[in-house]
């Protein structure tokens, strides 16, 4: 980004030099609509960008992975769809990240970081799925029922997002206590 041109109470003003210099954007709860420019991506020094509480539509910015010292960023109650890009897994140095209350879907990618944060920074995206969340849509749980030469199986539970990976653990060992047979996961 070279310049911004910033229009406050009727009057232009062009900066050009300094959007390098900009650490931290907060343009919190206040009614912006549209999609996040993909201009932000090029501001490669920005430390904490929080978009929080407006009407944000489209996706999050696939080029946000360029954004290296991001360090907080908070996109919560937008109307943002889509894929997380798996850029964001790529930012080391995020150590703050509020994304709930948005219409996000798909798996979060995987990363170090992604999978520690809190399950609620995600909450509200209906159609996201994966670590910390809950397992993606069409994981199954099936069981062989007959001996080692047969290959009859029988499927118990399907998943779509309604249990989590624990309830999955204990019908496992359920299954194989009363059934005494296999157990097999299908992803």
């Amino acid at each position: 980004m070279d310049y911004a041109l910033v229009q406050w109470k009727g009057r232009s003003t062009e900066y050009n030099r300094i959007l390098g210099l900009l650490k931290f954007i907060d343009h919190s709860s206040n009614k912006l609509v549209g999609s996040i420019p993909e201009s932000f991506s090029n501001l490669k020094g920005l430390i904490s960008l929080n978009l929080s509480r407006n009407g944000l539509t489209g996706s999050i910015i696939p080029g946000i992975g360029e954004m290296e010292t991001l360090e907080t960023l908070d996109l919560s109650s937008n109307q943002l769809s889509g894929k997380i890009p798996t850029g964001l897994a790529q930012l080391n140095s995020l150590a703050v990240l509020h994304l709930e209350n948005n219409n996000l879907s798909d798996e979060i990618p995987k990363s170090t970081q992604l999978q520690c944060f809190d399950a609620s920074f995600y909450a509200g995206n209906d159609g996201l799925c994966g670590s910390p969340l809950l397992l993606c849509v069409n994981t199954s749980i099936i069981t062989d029922q007959g001996d080692d030469d047969d290959d009859s199986a029988l499927t118990i539970l399907s998943r779509k997002n309604d249990g989590d990976e624990a309830m999955i653990i204990f019908l496992e060992k359920m299954l194989r206590v009363l059934n005494k047979s296999r157990v097999y996961f299908i992803f």
